[in-house]
């Protein structure tokens, strides 16, 4: 298998484990440089920041809620109110931001042996939720205004207030987003961007007063019903992050190149193949590689160069890695010949991405290859099956046998 995934979407790691069921996310961005050790504690760091950055959050959206709510309901505004009611759903996600980050550092037990680091995502897909729930009983009463209009009344406060609103929510926003890219809290970053998107919505509110104070328009219930499918919209985008995650996404193909790379300057490694990474939390990655080494290295060789492999990319890039061998024909110049010629004829069917591990046995006339798919290809037995009864052709008295994979890591 060729493969480069992030399985929850998205790398010091602990509680690794196997394939799980994630992508991430794969943000599918590349995990950054750690070390971790099995059974070892999730960074405090990371947690407080989180943590210290949410309170934070919920401090200046309950300012804004208060602030908000007064001169709406005293303006009339349902555009100011809604605006309110929204910076009451910001607040209520970062108490969820901060829940789900405690509830991910607990270490791993018996029932949850790769650790709870997911938890975080399952706490950003609430964020979203929020934030969608809100932006629908926001549409419901922006409709209802709309049926039933009744002219707002702004002052020179009101102003003032929407202004300061949009300074601050500018300020979060970036904040959120910088410390949730940092930290890798899928969380964080969605406060961020919904604080961003909040900053617009005061910025249109704010619109809506200066328009009905000089030319006595009323705006109130249509840019109520466009905050509030504006809301939606970014809290179903938010939604999809952390699910892709849970699903299953891509990894980020540089670090996967990055791992590869280091892997193949080793001395001994002839080759590095199907590259498996699996996320189990923003600090759980845990992951498979296979290398092709001589055919006469000893078992004591093999065993050294495989902790040495594990070692540098735990150290290197916070990977607990586990690693596989492929044997290579090195010992006989008409065994590379007939390995280069076998690896060119399955490479000439349409939707083979790559062809490695080929292992020649003259003694048993055995031969064994694996075959990396294309994902547009339909039917991935039927093309093993066409490359194996080639060879075949090719060399009467071989059985080959060819593990057919598809391509997951670019």
């Amino acid at each position: 298998m060729s493969e480069v995934a992030s399985e929850s979407e998205e790398p010091g790691r602990t509680a690794p484990g196997t394939e799980g069921a994630e992508g991430v996310a794969g943000t599918g961005g590349a995990f950054p440089r750690g070390s971790a050790d099995d059974g070892a504690p999730r960074q405090p760091d990371r947690e407080r920041r989180i943590v210290r950055t949410s309170y934070v959050g919920v401090a200046v959206n309950v300012g804004l809620v208060v602030a908000k709510a007064l001169v709406g309901l005293a303006a009339g505004s349902l555009a100011i109110v809604l605006d309110a009611v929204n910076n009451l759903t910001d607040a209520a996600s970062s108490v969820v931001t901060i829940v789900g980050v405690r509830m991910a550092a607990k270490p791993a037990d018996r029932e949850h042996p790769f650790g709870h680091g997911r938890i975080e995502y399952l706490s950003a897909m609430g964020v979203a939720a929020i934030v969608m729930g809100a932006g629908a009983s926001s549409l419901i009463e922006s409709a209802r205004k709309l049926l039933s209009p009744s002219p707002a009344t702004y002052d020179g406060a009101t102003i003032l207030v929407l202004v300061m609103a949009t300074v601050v929510k500018v300020a979060l926003g970036l904040g959120f987003r910088r410390v949730g890219r940092e930290s890798r809290s899928d969380s964080l970053e969605a406060s961020g961007a919904d604080a961003l998107f909040d900053a617009l919505i005061s910025l249109t509110t704010l619109f809506s007063a200066v328009v009905q104070m000089t030319l006595g328009v009323d705006l109130d219930g249509i840019l109520g019903a466009a905050i509030a499918l504006v809301i939606v919209r970014s809290g179903y985008q938010m939604f999809l992050g952390p699910l892709n995650r849970l699903l299953g996404t891509r990894q980020d193909v540089s670090f996967g190149s990055d791992i590869q790379r280091d892997v193949a300057d080793m001395a001994g490694v002839l080759g590095v193949y199907d590259l498996t990474l699996h996320n189990y939390g923003p600090e759980s990655l845990i992951g498979t590689l296979n290398i092709g080494v001589p055919d006469t290295m000893t078992a004591h060789e093999i065993g050294d160069l495989t902790h040495r492999i594990s070692r540098l990319v735990r150290e290197r890039y916070g990977v607990n890695l586990t690693v596989g061998i492929h044997a290579v024909n090195t010992s006989s110049p008409e065994l590379a010949s007939m390995e280069r010629r076998i690896q060119g004829l399955a490479e000439s069917y349409l939707g083979v991405r790559q062809v490695h591990g080929i292992y020649i046995d003259p003694k048993d006339k055995d031969v064994s290859l694996d075959v990396i798919l294309d994902f547009d290809v339909a039917d991935a037995s039927e093309v093993g099956s066409q490359i194996r009864e080639r060879l075949e052709r090719e060399y009467p008295g071989y059985r080959v046998v060819v593990d057919v994979d598809r391509d997951y890591g670019e």
